[in-house]
């Protein structure tokens, strides 16, 4: 009977971590998302130069984009972008147009062909509903969930 109390807390225990990342993940992503809705609604177009391109070795789809670009008030600006907020591939030295948030030069920027950005937030929100499922499976199922039934 103890073994079996333990087994159950320690699944009730996962599916609360598993909605603790989910929270998490929400939070994230609904930030992005408004800050995206932001930059559509009340940003600055600019002209931005690409002056790095950082590869990350263990997520080889992703990167960070370092450009720089002048402010409508003449504020140079150098700013790191992460690659959802791209569409394309870059290359050191080229020229793109961003949009700015006039509030948040250097953290709230994006290419002005965005295509890809709310992919990102649709990921998140497959992540946040998946997560869920699996702590509620978890949370009444216990070590059972993920069994596959013998026929």
């Amino acid at each position: 009977m103890r073994n079996r109390l333990s087994s159950i807390s320690i699944h009730r225990l996962s599916a609360i971590a598993l909605i603790l990342v989910a929270i998490g993940i929400s939070v994230v992503t609904v930030k992005d998302y408004r800050a995206v809705e932001r930059l559509r609604e009340r940003g600055v177009t600019a002209t931005a130069t690409v002056a790095d391109v950082r590869y990350h070795r263990s997520l080889t789809w992703t990167n960070d984009v370092v450009i720089r670009y002048t402010t409508r008030d003449g504020v140079r600006i150098e700013a790191t972008i992460s690659s959802h907020r791209w569409s394309g591939i870059l290359s050191v030295g080229e020229s793109h147009q961003v949009v700015y948030d006039p509030a948040d030069p250097e953290g709230n920027v994006m290419a002005t062909r965005g295509d890809t950005v709310h992919v990102s937030h649709a990921v998140g929100g497959v992540a946040v509903l998946l997560l869920v499922l699996a702590a509620v499976m978890l949370w009444w199922r216990g070590a059972d969930a993920f069994r596959r039934r013998s026929r």
